[in-house]
């Protein structure tokens, strides 16, 4: 069961330029106020970098995005196809996360009645919720073992699928923390659902949760230079990963002030934003460059 959380979503719309998270690239600056030149060359190095590495996360997510939407299109044939058997579309979840370590869960929830069975008669059994509603996940731990998790009705409200769902559009959640029943381990994540379509009409919602690992191991890569590295925010800037892993959790600009609130309102907003700050303790001076994925 993926219990009710509180979370905000991206909804992927080519109107909408709201970013899940933001990398930004820090680049150490040895430079005097005079050398105008180094200091500039600084500046579009970070900036590039930042989009180059946001450009690279952004494409690990699409990919699941890309798996979502093949994952949404296969039960909709399946279905055209007459197969009503719930264990047949089980094993379909299962297989999205073969082969995909980075992916923690695959899930789904149909609307009643949507398999065109009578959804009483499965109450309260294997890959149906307590009224029959047919939704199952696969989640796999760490160690890779593979488990079913099981959902309840008041889940057709939860963002996950209730955004999908009544908007008609894939959804991309922010990063969160969350803990899958029946287990005890804690996951950095976010999820691509996709509404599983028929005609324009909606059958249910899948999806993919993405472990945040993967990219914090991948940003843990990017260091182009020197005494510069990459973190990323989410979008109520609070850092997802960062080198320094005390931080993580805990928000950006308590340490500018004066462009603190215009950092968080770029980052909200998914625009970029580059900035100068200078460590109060030993005076070195740093380039920050957020980007937004």
């Amino acid at each position: 069961m993926k219990l009710r959380i509180s979370v905000k979503a991206r909804i992927l719309d080519p109107a909408l330029f709201i970013s899940i998270a933001t990398l930004a690239v820090v680049i150490g600056m040895a430079f005097v106020a005079s050398s105008r030149t180094i200091e500039e060359l600084a500046k579009k190095q970070g900036d590039a970098l930042a989009a180059s590495y946001a450009s690279e996360i952004d494409a690990m997510l699409e990919v699941a995005m890309d798996e979502a939407r093949a994952f949404g299109r296969s039960f909709t044939g399946l279905r055209r196809a007459g197969l009503r058997d719930r264990e047949a579309y089980s094993e379909v979840a299962r297989s999205v996360l073969e082969g995909q370590p980075q992916y923690t869960a695959a899930w789904f929830m149909w609307e009643p009645g949507a398999l065109g069975v009578d959804d009483g008669r499965y109450a309260g059994a294997k890959f149906s919720t307590e009224s029959g509603r047919f939704a199952s996940s696969w989640v796999r731990d760490k160690a890779g073992k593979y488990s079913t998790s099981t959902w309840k009705d008041e889940e057709a409200d939860a963002p996950y699928y209730a955004l999908a769902r009544n908007g008609k559009t894939e959804v991309l959640l922010e990063p969160y923390q969350y803990t899958y029943a029946g287990t005890s381990e804690s996951v950095w994540m976010t999820s691509a659902c996709v509404p599983i379509l028929d005609g324009g009409k909606v059958l249910g919602v899948c999806g993919i949760d993405i472990s945040l690992e993967a990219i914090r191991k991948r940003c843990a890569d990017f260091v182009p230079m020197k005494d510069a590295y990459a973190i990323v925010v989410d979008n109520a800037a609070k850092r997802v990963y960062h080198p320094k892993a005390e931080l993580v959790g805990q928000p950006v600009g308590d340490d500018t002030p004066l462009q603190r609130d215009a950092l968080r309102a770029a980052i909200r907003e998914g625009k970029p934003y580059p900035l100068v700050k200078k460590n109060l303790a030993t005076g070195a001076v740093s380039y920050l460059s957020y980007y937004p994925i």
